[in-house]
């Protein structure tokens, strides 16, 4: 049978390729492929979109497509037949959308004029697709509302189109996209609460026939259970499937799916036997067979950062359970220093040195606290060799039990900030040894507004 390659390179070296959303984003064709990713360069400080392609059994070799001093990221990718393609990504400092398309080769770069993206933690990443004829539709979340834009093959992108007009008390979360050939699209999202009774309220979805109009959204679930994870695909004579998890991490946890039919006008209320006048009623269900696994726990930390109080000793941050059982365990914070090279090495190790530990009982669906005292001799490892004298990066893994058993282990990444006075008053002077390499987050600035 046949078996894979090696791994291979794509990016180059001594630069950090990453997604916020997700990570490489991979389309095929009857070519072959066409690989699209973010990436940043520590030593210019510069934010770049790239691809590659995989034509006649090899990779092509790397392609810059945009460069941009402000975090740019969530590269996602679209492409027709022929190999023309058109890449999307946010910009996170100025929360806009920019594009570039592939044609004949070239790539061209245009901005998505009128666009906007709040950006923040968890941010998803927005959604293209590209028909035969290379006409470009793009899709993503604003403010908690739905917004699609489209590109002519050859054209400049039309004004921005908000397709819901959600209360303040709800909005629209997670968006996904799907055009075929022909150029009918479906657009899938989940809804949720916002503010008290915070959760899921329901998977709706929207049609657009080729040549046409988008329909007006339908309501395809109910409130009530945890709803994730919403994804539609359309094929070529224009049938949309959309699906969406239920109930995660419990021993009920179902895949949902429901369906429309090509130039249907979208009804509020099909039956199953009305399946070809709109998106089906009563969605299918296929049950998980898992036993009940652990949901997440984390720490909640605007713009990724925890911050020590003035002239204090102990870190806290607020702690969250997501799973409807207690579970408990215990939080380790280490020190988290990259490598260096030559004779300066021995003092800066990429192993866990221990900085403090805490323990946390949390109730189902339950928020808490969690405090980390730090030792006068923690904070001075910590700040020791900290050029701006007042933040360095701190890791933190949480070994976590629920009630019946369960088990899990995580860690994260965190910038550890505190007064320039703290970091001072215990008689000590920030150096910096030759050859020592501060640490690089790439992630704290484009994380400002998270």
């Amino acid at each position: 049978g046949e078996s894979w390659s090696s791994p291979l390179r794509l990016s180059a070296s001594g630069v950090y390729a990453f997604q916020f959303a997700r990570g490489v984003d991979l389309v095929a064709n009857a070519s072959g492929f066409l690989a699209v990713w973010s990436q940043y360069e520590p030593e210019g400080g510069l934010y770049s979109v790239h691809a590659d392609q995989f034509l006649g059994g090899a990779w092509q070799g790397d392609q810059l497509i945009t460069t941009s001093p402000q975090p740019i990221a969530d590269a996602t990718v679209a492409n027709d037949e022929a190999g023309d393609a058109t890449v999307v990504w946010v910009n996170f400092t100025n929360s806009t959308l920019g594009s570039a398309t592939l044609r004949g080769g070239q790539w061209t770069t245009q901005p998505i004029e009128g666009s906007h993206q709040h950006v923040g933690c968890g941010t998803p990443q927005p959604g293209v697709g590209v028909d035969a004829a290379g006409a470009s539709t793009a899709a993503w979340v604003d403010e908690g509302q739905i917004v699609t834009d489209t590109l002519p093959a050859g054209g400049i992108w039309a004004q921005p189109a908000h397709l819901t007009n959600l209360p303040e008390t709800s909005g629209a979360y997670e968006a996904d996209l799907g055009v075929d050939r022909a150029g009918d699209a479906a657009l899938l999202w989940d809804r949720r609460n916002i503010g008290e009774g915070e959760g899921s309220s329901g998977i709706e979805a929207t049609y657009r026939s080729a040549g046409g109009a988008w329909e007006a959204p339908v309501s395809l679930s109910s409130a009530g259970p945890e709803l994730t994870t919403p994804s539609v695909a359309i094929d070529s004579q224009g049938w949309a499937v959309g699906s969406w998890g239920e109930s995660p991490y419990q021993p009920d946890s179902k895949l949902r799916y429901a369906y429309a039919e090509p130039a249907a006008s979208v009804s509020s209320t099909p039956s199953p036997a009305q399946a070809g006048r709109g998106w089906s009623a009563n969605p299918g269900t296929s049950t998980a067979s898992k036993p009940a696994g652990l949901g997440p726990v984390y720490l909640v930390a605007p713009r990724s950062r925890l911050r020590l109080g003035r002239h204090s000793h102990t870190l806290s941050a607020v702690i969250r359970n997501r799973n409807p059982f207690p579970v408990s365990g215990m939080a380790t914070m280490s020190y988290y220093l990259l490598p260096v090279k030559g004779a300066h090495a021995a003092s800066h190790s990429s192993s866990p040195l221990i900085a403090a530990v805490a323990h946390f009982t949390l109730s189902a669906y339950g928020n808490g606290r969690i405090h980390f005292r730090l030792s006068a001799r923690a904070l001075r490892r910590l700040f020791a060799h900290v050029p701006d004298s007042g933040h360095d990066l701190v890791s933190i893994r949480l070994v976590v039990t629920g009630a019946s058993g369960q088990s899990s282990t995580g860690s994260s990444v965190y910038a550890l900030d505190a007064p320039a006075h703290h970091v001072h008053r215990h008689g000590h002077t920030p150096t910096v040894p030759p050859g020592y390499r501060a640490p690089v987050d790439p992630w704290v600035k484009a994380h400002a507004a998270c």
